[in-house]
């Protein structure tokens, strides 16, 4: 307790962190410390069942009647206002990168299952659910939000929408449902869109948390652990 509050009296003493702002694009921008990992460890199996292990599937069941149009429309005002969602990652000789594409629309792969017998409806759906939760992304690419739509018949849907752990996590799920049921329910009123433009995206949060990074301090934590590793299997 005594260490944790010495501890806490030096952080009130030292300078306030930076603020985070909005930073300017590039062609090239940085990743954060935890996209590289993630991007590591998405090249280590690039070809086995294993690189969709960080896929992030989201499953939604739509009752009623469903407007196509307003879906795609949210499907892709989605896309369109968050960076993350349309960024490629990509290594150019020992530099990794990441490229934030240009906004397109983005349509859901969609599967009419009512003409097949329920039984055979049910089975289908699951085939096809698990095949999309398998499916890896290419990182390269960018496109990092896909949607799949299973039509059960004319008052059932079900709305597959996957991310990968690069861009997103628990808390950025949550945000995309909500940002998903507000966009659909506005533009199926024939309304524009209620949310509005965000401030701040991930790419300035990346600037932010380099300007704060103690490059030395870094190095020296990176040899401690290469000492502590050394001798372990490759």
């Amino acid at each position: 307790l005594e260490e944790l509050a010495r501890s806490v009296d030096a952080a009130r003493t030292r300078a306030p962190a930076a603020a985070l702002t909005a930073a300017p694009r590039s062609a090239r921008m940085p990743l954060s410390h935890a996209q590289r990992s993630l991007w590591t460890l998405d090249r280590i199996d690039a070809t086995g069942a294993a690189g969709a292990a960080y896929n992030m599937p989201i499953a939604l069941r739509a009752d009623g009647a469903l407007n196509l149009d307003a879906l795609q429309r949210a499907l892709t005002e989605l896309a369109r206002r968050h960076e993350s969602l349309r960024t490629a990652f990509r290594r150019d000789g020992a530099e990794l990168y990441a490229e934030i594409l240009p906004a397109q629309a983005l349509l859901p792969e969609l599967h009419d299952l009512a003409t097949l017998a329920p039984v055979e409806r049910e089975a289908e759906a699951a085939r096809l659910q698990q095949g999309e939760m398998r499916h890896r992304f290419d990182l390269d690419a960018g496109r990092l939000l896909r949607a799949l739509l299973l039509r059960v018949d004319a008052q059932r849907h079900l709305l597959i929408l996957t991310t990968h752990h690069i861009v997103a996590d628990g808390w950025s799920a949550a945000l995309l449902v909500d940002e998903l049921r507000a966009l659909y329910h506005a533009y199926a009123d024939g309304g524009a869109s209620p949310l509005r433009e965000p401030a701040l995206q991930h790419a300035d949060y990346e600037a932010w948390q380099r300007a704060r990074v103690d490059e030395t301090a870094l190095a020296q934590r990176a040899q401690r652990s290469r000492e502590r590793l050394h001798g372990a299997p490759t």
